[in-house]
């Protein structure tokens, strides 16, 4: 028997992630990797929710 499972992402853990992440690194600039569709969980809300703090993106392809 197979059971479905589901994965929910806490943009807002997300974005703690991040500035985690830049505390880090300093001044140097830091590229989000945006691959498969955010691994399935939806390109658009996981780039809207940290382009205000991503110095940039990266795509594999922008099929989705």
């Amino acid at each position: 028997m197979y059971h479905r499972a589901e994965a929910e992402i806490d943009l807002s853990a997300l974005q703690h992630n991040f500035s985690v992440v830049k505390g880090h690194v300093g001044d140097r600039k830091v590229m989000c990797m945006v691959k498969a569709d955010a691994y399935g969980h939806g390109l658009l809300p996981v780039v809207a929710s940290l382009k205000e703090h991503a110095d940039a993106f990266g795509v594999h392809s922008l099929d989705t």
